[in-house]
């Protein structure tokens, strides 16, 4: 009898251990698209490679309205540090927050810190103002993906210290998948130099190729500057609330939505809103910093 009872024992952990993982449908997707994402994990279950997933930050993982992570951080540190770099803020307050040159400004801006300070500042401005602002949805998709044995990896333009405590708490990933613009630090401050690549548009694939050395099955992303990671992914395609009102040439003349939809893209829609209580007090809004468009989702969109 005892030994019946050990050999019930022991299968039972067999297959619970060689159980085939549950696939949960993924809100703001499609039952057609959950379906392609869903045969596409069971298809690489037992594949021997790596088996990668990677998503931008900004309004793929985490909210970006009214402003973006990186720069309520910075205008906030600004705000409280008003002697600091004021020809600086200066020009990043003058000009485009997607550009390059905006890219290497917030790096110069926060040089002279210690990595564990730019750590921390992102930690409280999660805190703050970001709380309840990982997309569910996007975040159910990540843990699909973990639970069929993929790696999850952020790959982000924005500065990579400022991200890497928030997401790595928020989504239950290494520290180190989380992949951003780069500090090089000596003596342990931080410099305005920037380690190659810079993971923005056509950075992000060379970054991907540099840093994690494995294409990904599935990328995700939210802008134009996320098309050529996503290009790049050997599957899976996935773009959170594509927008659909700027036509753009290097898409042929179609809005990203458009572009996204001839390329059998799967579409996400995540709720983004102004949620953040008295936002006109942000330092962002004070500094008149460019406000990302609001996503409602309803049941009939």
């Amino acid at each position: 009898m005892k030994q019946k009872l050990i050999t019930l024992i022991l299968l039972t952990i067999s297959v619970v251990a060689y159980a085939v993982p549950a696939y949960q449908d993924v809100p703001g997707i499609s039952a057609q698209d959950n379906q392609r994402i869903k045969q596409t994990l069971e298809k690489y279950e037992n594949y021997e490679g790596r088996k990668v997933a990677t998503f931008d930050a900004d309004g793929t993982v985490i909210g970006q309205v009214p402003y973006y992570l990186a720069d309520v951080a910075i205008f906030d540190y600004a705000l409280n540090h008003t002697g600091k770099k004021l020809e600086l803020i200066k020009n990043m307050t003058s000009g485009s927050n997607t550009s390059n040159d905006y890219l290497t400004q917030r790096v110069d801006y926060l040089s002279g810190l210690t990595p564990q300070e730019i750590t921390d500042l992102g930690n409280k401005t999660f805190n703050k103002y970001f709380k309840g602002k990982i997309y569910p949805n996007i975040k159910m998709l990540i843990q699909n993906l973990k639970s069929y044995g993929f790696e999850v990896w952020v790959v982000s333009a924005s500065p990579e210290l400022l991200y890497q405590g928030v997401l790595s708490r928020e989504l239950d990933i290494p520290v180190t998948h989380i992949i951003g613009t780069k500090f090089v630090a000596s003596n342990g401050i931080t410099t305005n130099k920037i380690v190659l690549p810079v993971p923005q548009d056509e950075g992000k694939a060379d970054a991907i190729e540099t840093i994690i050395k494995a294409k990904p099955i599935l990328a995700a992303g939210n802008s134009q500057s996320d098309v050529e990671m996503l290009n790049y992914s050997s599957a899976l395609k996935v773009i959170v609330n594509p927008n659909d009102s700027e036509k753009v040439d290097y898409l042929g003349g179609k809005t990203l939505k458009e572009y996204a939809e001839s390329q059998n893209w799967i579409i996400a829609k995540a709720n983004d809103t102004v949620d953040v209580a008295n936002y006109k007090y942000m330092a962002s809004y004070k500094f008149h910093i460019k406000q990302n468009d609001i996503n409602i989702v309803t049941t009939d969109s």
